[in-house]
């Protein structure tokens, strides 16, 4: 769901003064080189610092320009060493470089008091001014602070807000230091006292932690990868009164190399002895190993920062939910509990350890939204892990790879993965090879765009070309996503030409799904950019979507005096018709129509900046319903705001109190369902009041998630399924209806059952984002759909929830198992129903230009989805139901081509598997249900292989009696394509026959463009290029009423019997036409079959 566009932006520190210092400072040689050697961005992602073998970099990331520098003298980088690697503090105050002699060197980032680049104007003005710099650029300036020698060694380290930890080399241990660089005696610790470690001798080269979830991710010399926590110990007062802190680390290995020889294997993990303070094994008394423990505070942060506030729970409340598609009913809890997070230490353990086939670990990243964790292996592929909601578990969940094992012919090089990094909302993760470039993943394995392909990748002796462009593309040393993962920053990798010089950032456009995930989202396509949204046309119905020359997407610019303010936009949503947008980013909003073309702002910059939208916004109608915070008093509303009203806080129609942070949300006619940050779903009913100019909220049920939902951030989209009512929409329908729900990619049905107890059923996991038929679109037997997709396609669930009064056999499978799956090669945004196609989009790239860089590009493309559901009723025996469904998309022009390509693939799957099933004759006894049947068979039949044909007539029907059904409807077209297919199955004769039987039917029904093509597809078997015309025969001809071949042949015995009587039908046609008198048709025949008319009329006189 992230696209790259354009041409990559190039960030250089190249400059003279630096030039001026080396001559000025010989004897540093190579120091002071300006190769780039790392890059690493600050916590909040405003900040990135460069360092080169003796200069540290500070560059603001919006503006994109560099805003302070420090280089060290030459006596530093002699006795300290150059700089090798970059450290963060949390809040951004301060950073550490280390050096390759093992050296710390502390910077504190400084607030200056006068801005830098900063605009004089009289007033403010927004136009020369990009998103996002409004305010100018950061002054910030980088201030040496001190040195501190590691005399181990530095393999790496991560920046905590108290404190640094290092991985030293020699005796390899844990390394706890202040940032005022004083040692942390009861934080640092041995590797050789860590007992879940396999190898304590193996040094951690890299160390990764998340910013919501105490976790750790370790990566070890020999390549093993570790999961891990840091838990402060049980204190013990001493004899001085003095409370020392002390830390233990627990956790586990879930991936190591194995030998070479060894396929990629799942083995059971060995226990390893727990930590300190840990209870020991099962309360069976079996042993488990040790694991990462949970500890959760009361009122966790938020996604920014933010305690929980404490809510009230619902009426009824669902227990623990089973798996498997197995329902459970749990009853109601007492009102009014409050359902607490758990809080008591527990266990991560793996369900098997993963050895590869050689491959070492090279790199990890963690997913704190999905529950992920991303493994880049030495061969360049990547293993992803997914940790349960209650953070018990950790399983192997997928692998990406660009190797296509069906595809021997293209195997590049990629290399180590050197970097990874999931985006801001998690739905995307950027991999950086040593060789092979850039990649951008999905969360659940769909690859979105890459720099590897058959075209880029030249084959060479050493598997790099010397051909690409840009530097990036023979491999990415390091990369980050920029704020709000609109922009991904890349330093490349070690080349040819040594260490690179330039920094490259590729501009992403991003699906509104990945900015709020809710139906209407997905139901209209648009894509969100830096600084403007791409609208695709094909959300109007009456869009053409298949003629690829129309313009598929509508640009609208951001208003320029609202993006510069309050970029990144996090927040995009629009109406279910199509017809308005909002967008909301730090601060504000803003909403557009695409009736009126124009935008609405606020009219006060103070009501603008406010408030804060979180938890998303709906449309209803024309009103727009925001989930907010005000920034002054913290508290948390829904506010409702009318399109047609100018925005202003006066203006609201309501705003309504909610007890904690809105989460998700969904709308449904005048139906409204909330989740909040207190595990809470409440549904509210919109009443109008006052005449329309007011409105009121009504809540009509309360439902608590305890059991359900672990954590209230692990919930990605909430959506009310269709309730299976034909009529109005009730409160008490509403109060009945299902409700989906998507946490960390598993989709899971909840619904009240009849005697009032809840059902819970998990559908499915590795979910991205799913897509809901509207109330009352029914087809057929089918009253609704629910659609989701993964990395590979889509999985469907056909009337999911049926009134029990409904007379259908098209009933739902049992235990809610899904009902097709649909594999696709894009990545899909949306189901357009109504024309029976799914539509997504498809990464480009373009390296011919004549400014030699890669342009990306995106472009949409359509799956058809009909041939799929049809073949699956069929499959079932629903003959008639399949019939109904199809009749609902007989007037779409493509219609024809769906049942073909349907035929076409059924005939593969059967010849592949070289047996026959019930399947093939199930369909052709469905397409005798459609005018096109007959087209349909041989237009399959001409694009399949002539070995197959004789296996395909004998199930469809003998090729030679199709033909003459399609004399008898008329269809010579279709009977043309039958004629060639005869052609090859039948001797010459046969097919000359047939052919002159079809071309007598053209003359008869005035089809000369047919006639024209049979003379010549005869004159092609007689070997003949003309025609010959036998004046006497046909005079003697002329006097019988009726002739036929036979008279004809008795004038012309010899091998071209077949077209010298096409000669006898061409006199017969033309002296016919005239005896009607029908002058022009006359004519045209002349022209078409290039009848010397002149002749034929002297002799008609």
């Amino acid at each position: 769901m992230f696209f790259a566009t354009g041409t990559a932006k190039v960030l250089s520190s190249k400059n003279d003064e630096l030039d001026g210092y080396v001559n000025d400072h010989p004897s540093l040689g190579e120091a002071v080189r300006p190769d780039i050697l790392d890059i690493q961005k600050s916590y909040d992602a405003s900040l990135f610092a460069a360092i080169t073998y003796s200069t540290v970099y500070l560059w603001s990331c919006r503006p994109e320009v560099m805003i302070s520098k420090v280089v060290r003298s030459e006596t530093t980088v002699r006795e300290d060493g150059e700089n090798r690697a970059i450290i963060w503090k949390t809040d951004s105050t301060m950073l550490a470089v280390i050096t390759d002699k093992g050296f710390l060197h502390f910077y504190d980032v400084v607030t200056l008091e006068s801005r830098v680049f900063d605009f004089q104007f009289s007033y403010p003005h927004h136009y020369i001014m990009g998103p996002g710099e409004g305010n100018g650029v950061l002054n910030k300036a980088l201030r040496f602070k001190m040195a501190l020698e590691i005399d181990t060694g530095i393999e790496g380290g991560i920046g905590l807000p108290d404190q640094l930890l290092l991985c030293t080399r020699d005796s390899p241990s844990i390394l706890s230091l202040s940032w005022s660089g004083e040692v942390n005696v009861q934080g640092t610790m041995s590797l050789a006292d860590i007992p879940f470690l396999h190898d304590p001798n193996d040094p951690i080269c890299k160390m990764v932690t998340t910013r919501y979830m105490d976790l750790y991710g370790w990566v070890t010399v020999n390549g093993r990868a570790y999961i891990t926590q840091r838990r402060k110990m049980i204190p013990e007062i001493d004899s001085n009164g003095d409370v020392p802190v002390a830390y233990t680390w627990s956790g586990l290995c879930f991936y190591q190399p194995s030998d070479p020889n060894l396929v990629l294997s799942s083995v059971s993990a060995k226990p390893s002895e727990a930590a300190p303070n840990q209870n020991d094994g099962d309360a069976d008394g079996k042993e488990e190993p040790a694991g990462v423990e949970e500890e959760k505070e009361e009122g966790e942060p938020s996604e920014e920062g933010e305690e929980k506030k404490d809510g009230e729970s619902g009426e009824k409340v669902p227990e623990e939910a089973k798996a498997n598609g197995k329902p459970s009913t749990p009853p109601p809890t007492p009102q009014q509990q409050q359902p607490e997070l758990p809080t008591s230490p527990q266990r991560v353990h793996p369900t098997t350890l993963i050895t590869g086939n050689g491959q070492y670990a090279t790199s990890m990243t963690i997913n704190s939204k999905l529950l992920l964790v991303a493994v880049g292996l030495s061969d360049g592929d990547v293993l992803i892990f997914h940790i349960s909601d209650d953070r018990t578990r950790l399983s192997y969940s997928h692998k990406l790879s660009l190797l296509n094992p069906l595809n021997t012919q293209f195997t590049p090089k990629l290399g180590i993965v050197n970097t990874m990094e999931w985006s801001y909302d998690g739905y995307g993760l950027a991999v950086g090879w040593s060789l092979g470039g850039v990649s951008v993943w999905s969360a659940f394995g769909r690859l979105l765009m890459s720099t590897v392909s058959e075209d880029t990748f030249v084959q060479t002796p050493d598997g790099v070309s010397d051909q690409l462009p840009e530097a990036y593309f023979h491999g990415v040393r390091e990369l980050f996503w920029g704020p709000g993962s609109y922009e991904l920053f890349m330093l490349p990798h070690f080349g040819t030409e040594g260490a690179p010089t330039e920094i490259y950032v590729i501009s992403f456009a991003k699906s509104a799904i990945s900015l709020f995930n809710t139906m209407d989202n997905v139901r209209n396509v648009f894509l969100v950019c830096d600084d403007r949204i791409l609208l695709y046309e094909g959300n109007n119905k009456e869009f053409d979507v298949m003629n690829l020359d129309l313009v598929q997407w509508d640009t609208l610019q951001i208003p320029v005096m609202y993006i510069t303010q309050n970029w990144p936009i996090r927040y995009a949503t629009v109406s279910p018709s199509g017809n308005f947008l909002a967008i909301a980013g730090k601060r504000g909003l803003a909403h557009y129509s695409t009736e009126s073309k124009r935008w609405k702002l606020f009219g006060n910059e103070q009501q603008e900046q406010s408030f804060v939208v979180r938890g998303g916004m709906l449309w209803h109608r024309n009103i727009l319903i925001v989930a907010c915070q005000d920034v002054m008093t913290s508290d948390h509303e829904l506010r409702f705001l009318s399109r047609d009203a100018n925005l202003d806080s006066s203006a609201a129609l309501h705003i309504e109190q909610m007890p904690s942070l809105t989460i998700a949300m969904d709308c449904l006619d005048q139906n409204v369902l909330v989740y909040s940050g207190d595990n809470v779903m409440r549904y509210y009913r919109i009443v109008p009041v006052q005449g329309g100019t007011r409105l009121r909220l009504h809540l009509h049920l309360q439902v608590s998630l305890q059991g359900v939902v672990h954590h209230p951030l692990y919930v990605q989209s909430i959506a009310w399924y269709p309730p299976p009512v034909s009529s109005e929409l009730t409160v008490e329908d509403m109060k009945k209806a299902p409700v989906i729900i998507l946490k960390n990619g598993e989709l899971s049905l909840l619904r009240e059952l009849s005697d009032e107890g809840w059902e819970h059923v998990i559908l499915m996991d590795k979910i991205e984002y799913f897509w809901i038929s509207r109330y009352g679109e029914r087809c057929g037997d089918l009253f609704n759909s629910l659609w989701a997709f993964d990395g590979v396609g889509a999985k469907v669930w056909t009337n999911l929830i049926l009134n029990p009064d409904t007379l259908t056999r098209w009933r739902p499978e049992e235990t809610y198992v899904e009902s097709l799956r649909i594999d696709l090669d894009c990545t899909p945004l949306t189901i357009m129903f109504h024309r029976g196609i799914i539509m997504g989009i498809e990464q480009r790239m373009s390296l011919r230009n004549p400014v030699n860089c890669a342009v990306f590009k995106h472009e949409t493309k359509t799956h058809l989805f009909l041939h799929h559901m049809i073949r699956n009723l069929l499959m079932k025996k629903l003959q008639q139901e399949a019939v109904e469904f199809a009749n609902c998309f007989g007037h779409l022009e493509y219609f024809g081509h769906a049942l073909e390509v349907m035929l076409h693939k059924v005939l593969d799957d059967e010849v592949d598997t070289l047996s026959s099933s019930n399947v093939l004759p199930q369909i052709v006894k469905f397409l005798e249900n459609f005018p096109s049947y007959l087209d349909v068979i041989v237009q399959c039949a001409r694009k399949t292989e002539v070995s197959q044909w004789k296996y395909f007539f004998s199930i469809v029907g003998e090729v030679k009696d199709l033909f003459h059904q399609c004399l008898e409807l008329g269809a010579l077209t279709t009977a043309t394509s039958y004629l060639i297919v005869i052609q090859t199955l039948e001797p010459p004769d046969v097919s000359g026959k047939l052919a002159v039987k079809l071309l007598d039917r053209a003359f008869e029904i005035e089809d000369f463009e047919t006639g024209r093509e049979l003379v010549r597809f005869l004159a092609s078997i007689e070997g003949d290029e003309r025609v010959p015309f036998d004046e006497g025969a046909i005079a003697v001809l002329e006097e019988k009423e009726k002739f036929d071949r036979a008279d004809a042949i008795r004038f012309h015995d010899d091998t071209n019997q077949d077209l010298w009587y096409v000669g006898i039908l061409i006199g017969k046609s033309a002296r016919r036409l005239l005896e009607k008198r029908r002058i022009r048709s006359l004519g045209r025949f002349a022209g078409t079959m290039s009848f010397n008319l002149s002749d034929f009329l002297k002799r008609e006189k």
